[in-house]
């Protein structure tokens, strides 16, 4: 008997292209959108995926209990720390959409890096002031890379950065990897990792286990004059041990895409303290990943893997609910 694929997120013929493409006829696809608020009931009831790209924003909440009968829950994002876990039928897989956003992210990060290495933004304010400051600057080329979160974007950053000369330590969930790297450990390796590291690039995912994981404690066992690069989640970073160590240690560095406030936690933006007024700081609307054709990929990505689950084959991006309960 053929799956039903209920897509939730608003989808252009482009889109809806590509998921019939990556599906080829394994599956009916439904469009949430194109349903008459009559047929919404039995048709969640009656699905055997879903797909979405902010469910609790596509879906009403009285319509999670409808997914009583859901064997896969697809997310389009890479992150799904929104999702009402405690609320979901327990027998489904849910699956996040791990490494599609990684190619801009890695070479956002890159930028991010070399920018506030180089001291860019302070440069540009000498030089707006009739300051001109040759001093050194701080050379890459042999310092480390410290990534926390080894999935997807990790894995791409390191090997964006490899050929500049860094070297790479690395943390992960399983404390394993088959990429070389000079070291590789898990959040337990935390402490050594950001007491070796020139740059920390945040890039795992928000869960009960990050969520604060890096506090004033563990800031004060970065060297003075790193960087600290988090493109993962703001909660990942407590806010006012981060203005108060940017105070005192004017020689550390801070760039972000995510922040504690903002659209995607519900909110508008907003900051607690003045982080931009420190020339060493560096931050983006959370649009490090919003490029030209990125949505068609992340979309392709998420239907292959649909597409391998409905065949049986291995599949990429599986939660562990206990991360999030």
């Amino acid at each position: 008997m053929s799956k039903n694929v209920l897509v939730t997120m608003k989808s252009d013929k482009d889109l809806r292209r590509i998921i019939q493409d990556r599906l080829g006829g394994r599956a009916g696809v439904i469009y949430l959108e194109d349903l008459a608020a009559a047929d919404r009931e039995e048709t969640f009831k009656s699905a055997d995926v879903l797909m979405f790209f902010r469910l609790l924003e596509e879906i009403a909440p009285r319509e999670i209990a409808l997914l009583e009968n859901l064997s896969l829950l697809q997310s389009v994002p890479a992150g799904v720390e929104t999702l009402p876990f405690k609320d979901l039928p327990s027998k489904m897989t849910i699956c996040a959409n791990a490494g599609a956003w990684s190619a801009p992210l890695a070479e956002y990060i890159v930028g991010l890096m070399i920018a506030l290495n180089r001291e860019l933004v302070a440069h540009r304010r000498k030089l707006a002031r009739g300051e001109y400051d040759r001093v050194n600057s701080r050379y890459l080329r042999g310092r480390v890379l410290g990534i926390v979160g080894f999935g997807g974007i990790g894995l791409a950053a390191a090997r964006l950065v490899r050929p500049m000369g860094l070297r790479i330590m690395a943390l992960n969930s399983r404390g394993r990897t088959d990429e070389a790297v000079e070291f590789i450990g898990t959040l337990a390796d935390l402490d050594h990792l950001l007491q070796l590291a020139d740059v920390v690039l945040l890039a795992a995912p928000l869960t009960k286990r990050t969520r604060g994981l890096i506090g004033a404690r563990e800031l004060n066992l970065m060297k003075d004059d790193a960087i600290l690069i988090n493109v993962a989640r703001g909660a990942i970073v407590d806010e006012d041990a981060l203005y108060e160590h940017l105070k005192t240690h004017p020689d550390f560095k801070f760039g972000a895409d995510v922040w504690w406030r903002e659209p995607l936690t519900g909110s508008e933006f907003s900051l607690k303290h003045p982080l931009f007024d420190f020339p060493n700081v560096l931050g983006t609307p959370h649009n490090a990943d919003h490029v030209e054709g990125m949505q068609s990929e992340a979309t392709a990505a998420a239907a292959e893997n649909v597409g391998d689950f409905l065949e049986g084959r291995p599949i990429r991006g599986v939660v562990d609910r206990s991360d999030y309960l």
